[in-house]
């Protein structure tokens, strides 16, 4: 005998006597039941329906009532297993189970995906007795958990080609300006007019800018990919903000600005930190007031806090912002108006950058300013102290070697330009240069003979920088080498890029474009990193 789904509903079998549970409903509960946007069925201890609504019979395309129907035959194979070794057993043990994926087979054949929640009641002598569940169907579920996988991987998939995008993007743009702010620092030093003093001054202003614009872009790429960094080591504190002061006094210097710096005594000595990210966002500090100061002064205070932690204040006679501005300062893109940007240039991106450096090293950053009446910004940074360092043998300085012989340098790079910049920069310290296109020829010419340090380039024909710096090493080991200085010199001048060239062998990363100062100082450093070796 044919029936509809809502007829079988009401005249499937009543559940026996001896369980608690009163198959008796309202009327308003009866058509709940039947209403009911989900399969609503019962089922004795051995998952026989005793009763079920419209939607879970329309599901399973069920229309018959001659036979029993077992809930095991509405399952697929593994669907069976699944219900024999965890829903029993769950039921058994808790008396419930819920969300639980499964896969039911109409009698057309069709599958249907669903989630089910079951209860199963006990008898009066607390044994098993009818079981309870919930169905629903979990197809568009399913999909979105299948598509998960393939969103994460497309969402993995396209951050390293973005990575892969800035890297070469930064190169592209390094590259060229490296041969611009090289020739212009060799320039620089020469003798020269005042008029062409000051144009040189203009081009490595505007190159500095360019530099900066790159760093920050990739810098706001690492924040939003959470993966800005600290390296911890000991450093300084006097030699590390030295560089940054006396940048800060010269530019200052160029508008006419007045200068302090107020550094109580006792913040000087050894602390456990990044150094570079330090002055990184005291760059930014200094850059910014003298950026938007046009007359007055800039001072910088370094005191320590009451709890021990160093405070650093940037306080300028500039512009200033008013509480509107002050609550949006630290977020990307911002500066005080369209106005700003166009008359004092910048991203937006500096003091976004900066708090996300402060954040990492457990600090904070305050601003407080009035329109008109300058600006002071507040960094406080709990960097705990180390002990001095104890004395150690001066490595040699460029220009200066053992004896009366020159300081020997190997160059590995492939751009003629930014080997006739090395060229220019070194030439003034009496320093003898080798010069390699590629890799395989620089690995050639330090077998052949011996150098104080080897400069090497990352992206080279024939043989890349990394792979040449591996066999230098490995060759170092065999034949018992003298271990030799190497510095990379790379536009690649991004975090990884300075972990691959350590992971290689090298013992500095110097990241293009590089100026008269930073090249030598970099020189310098490898020679003083060999020596600890």
């Amino acid at each position: 005998m044919r029936q509809s789904p809502t007829s079988l509903a009401r005249t499937r079998r009543a559940p026996p006597p001896d369980l608690p549970l009163s198959n008796r409903t309202s009327p308003g509960e009866t058509e709940l039941y039947d209403l009911a946007p989900c399969g609503l069925l019962k089922l004795d201890r051995n998952f026989v329906v005793l009763s079920a609504n419209a939607y879970f019979y329309n599901m399973v395309g069920v229309t018959d009532d001659s036979a029993p129907i077992k809930f095991q035959g509405l399952l697929s194979v593994a669907g069976r297993i699944f219900l024999q070794t965890r829903l029993q057993q769950e039921l058994a043990l808790s008396g419930r189970v819920e969300e639980l994926a499964l896969d039911l087979v109409r009698q057309d054949g069709e599958r249907v995906p669903i989630m089910l929640n079951a209860v199963q009641e006990a008898d009066r002598q607390g044994r098993p007795g009818a079981i309870h569940m919930a169905l629903w169907r979990a197809a568009a579920k399913r999909a979105y958990e299948a598509e998960v996988p393939k969103a994460r991987m497309a969402a993995e998939e396209a951050a390293r080609v973005k990575a892969d995008f800035l890297a070469n993007i930064s190169h592209e743009i390094r590259t060229p300006l490296n041969g611009v702010l090289g020739v212009a620092g060799v320039l620089a030093r020469t003798e020269l007019t005042a008029r062409q003093r000051e144009m040189v001054g203009m081009i490595q202003s505007s190159g500095g800018m360019l530099e900066r614009i790159v760093s920050d872009i990739l810098d706001l790429s690492k924040v939003q990919a959470g993966g800005l960094s600290l390296e911890a080591h000991p450093f300084d504190l006097q030699t590390e903000i030295g560089g940054v002061v006396e940048m800060t006094r010269l530019r200052a210097d160029e508008k006419g600005l007045v200068f302090q710096l107020d550094a109580a005594p006792e913040v000087f000595g050894r602390y456990l930190g990044d150094a570079v990210r330090l002055k990184q966002v005291l760059g930014n500090l200094t850059s910014n007031a003298v950026k938007f100061t046009e007359q007055g002064e800039i001072r910088v205070t370094v005191t320590l806090g009451e709890a021990g932690e160093l405070v650093f204040r940037v306080a300028d006679t500039g512009i200033g912002f008013d509480e509107i501005v002050g609550d949006t300062l630290f977020r990307r893109f911002q500066q005080a108006d369209a106005g700003i940007t166009r008359k004092y240039g910048g991203t937006g991106l500096g003091l976004s950058i900066s708090k996300s450096l402060v954040d990492l090293m457990g600090g904070t950053i305050t601003a407080r300013s009035k329109p008109g009446e300058g600006s002071t910004f507040e960094v406080r940074l709990p960097l705990p102290r180390v002990a001095d360092e104890q004395p150690v043998t001066e490595a040699a300085h460029v220009g200066e070697a053992d004896g009366p012989e020159r300081l020997r340098i190997l160059l590995v790079e492939d751009n003629p330009v930014n080997q006739r910049v090395v060229a220019l920069i070194l030439e003034q310290y009496g320093v003898e240069l080798e010069v390699a296109d590629n890799g395989a020829l620089g690995l050639e010419a330090w077998r052949e003979s011996d150098f104080d340090v080897v400069l090497m380039d990352m992206q080279m024909p024939v043989m890349d920088g990394l792979t040449a710096i591996q066999h230098m090493r490995e060759l170092e080991r065999t034949e018992q080498r003298r271990r030799t200085p190497i510095a990379v010199l790379s536009a690649n001048a991004m975090e990884h890029h300075r972990q691959q060239a350590v992971q290689a062998g090298a013992d500095v990363h110097i990241a293009k474009p590089v100026t008269p100062q930073t090249l030598v100082e970099g020189v310098e450093r490898a020679l003083s990193e060999n020596s600890a070796a």
